[in-house]
């Protein structure tokens, strides 16, 4: 298993395998990664949990700037002019 399997695991698996404690302390799959894993660069709009963002995600500039750097290495922009 790669690091970014875990992208693509949601909370219905977790559930199935016997996960349901985990969410006794962790809001999601992702918290919990995070919190376990923190030595890796997670980026939380990337979990299949998280295609469909809480309200308020959008409120928080991390979340903003974190989709904006995503989207300039897909598309290759080098240089942002304002």
């Amino acid at each position: 298993m790669k690091w970014e399997d875990w992208y693509k695991i949601g909370r219905k698996e977790i559930l199935e395998k016997g996960g349901r404690g985990l969410f006794n302390h962790y809001a999601s799959l992702g918290e919990a990664v995070q919190a376990i894993y923190p030595e890796r660069p997670w980026q939380s709009s990337l979990f299949v949990e998280n295609l469909m963002v809480p309200h308020g995600f959008w409120q928080s500039d991390k979340n903003i700037r974190d989709a904006l750097d995503r989207a300039e290495q897909k598309l290759g922009i080098q240089k942002v002019v304002k």
